[in-house]
Order: structure tokens, then sequence, then C-alpha cells
């Protein structure tokens, strides 16, 4: 049998407090969304200011970089090659999205989760979503370092 690695509640809040954080450094209001392994929510945050036109995307963003093991930002260059291609509908899964500001959280070897961001330019969307990541991955960093 398999098992499955996974960030669980307290990571999750981890990674909102860091891209809150980081937001308000940059006077930006987001939504941040987080998932698990499978890309199903675990956690997401309104900041005040940012619309309420902003939570899906956040969502899928989260969803599509844990499903596909990718961030969103390869899966938007590589659909809009103009000799490889291809239309994102192709995964018979309207969740999927090529909308950048998705970036997969990765441990050991294995997609552990992701963070979805969305209200701001797509630049400041991924940095800010990478801030989540370094936050979650943080507390693990000892146990690999310190393994004999």
């Amino acid at each position: 049998m398999r098992e499955v690695k996974t960030i669980g509640a307290d990571d999750a809040r981890r990674g909102i407090a860091a891209v809150r954080a980081a937001a308000e450094r940059r006077d930006a209001a987001v939504v941040v969304a987080i998932a698990d392994a499978y890309g199903e929510l675990l956690a997401l945050l309104r900041m005040d200011g940012a619309g309420p036109g902003d939570i899906a995307p956040a969502i899928a963003k989260a969803y599509t970089a844990a499903r596909l093991g990718q961030n969103t930002r390869d899966i938007e260059s590589a659909s809009r090659n103009p000799k490889t291609g291809f239309d994102l509908a192709g995964f018979a899964d309207p969740r999927i999205t090529g909308l950048i500001g998705g970036v997969k959280l990765e441990f050991e070897g294995e997609v552990v989760g992701a963070v979805g961001v969305s209200g701001a330019s797509a630049g400041t969307e991924e940095a800010l979503a990478e801030a989540g990541v370094a936050a979650m991955l943080e507390p693990y960093k000892t146990v690999v370092e310190e393994a004999p």
C-alpha cells in the first residue's frame, strides 16, 4: 500500500500567515488558497480589500498546482506554446487553470500541497505563493537537515 504525504491544517495556517504578511508589505490585498496533496482546499483567506471575484481563481490555482504537480506558470507557458500548446479543456476537469499564481509544495520528492494567490499582478501573486510555500516547509527543513 502507498502512503500519501500531505500538508495539514497547521501547515496551512503558517502558509496563510506568511502570504498575508508578505502581501501587507507589498500593500496588496489578495485571496490565498491552500490545498492539500489532492488539490482540495484546506484554508482560504480573503484579505480586506480583495474582491470576491478572486476567490475562485485562487482556489483553482492551488488545485491545479497540487493535482498536476506543476506551478501554474509552467502550465500557462506550455499551453501557449505555438507548436506544442494544448487546450486546458483537454484535462476534462473544469477546475484546472493556466492562470499564474499557483505554486506546488514539494517535500522529499512528492507534491504535498500547493498555494494559490489571486488579486494582484501575476508576478506578485507567484511571489506571494512562493512565500507561503517556504513558510510551510520551514519546520520540516530542520528535521531533514538534522537526520543522520
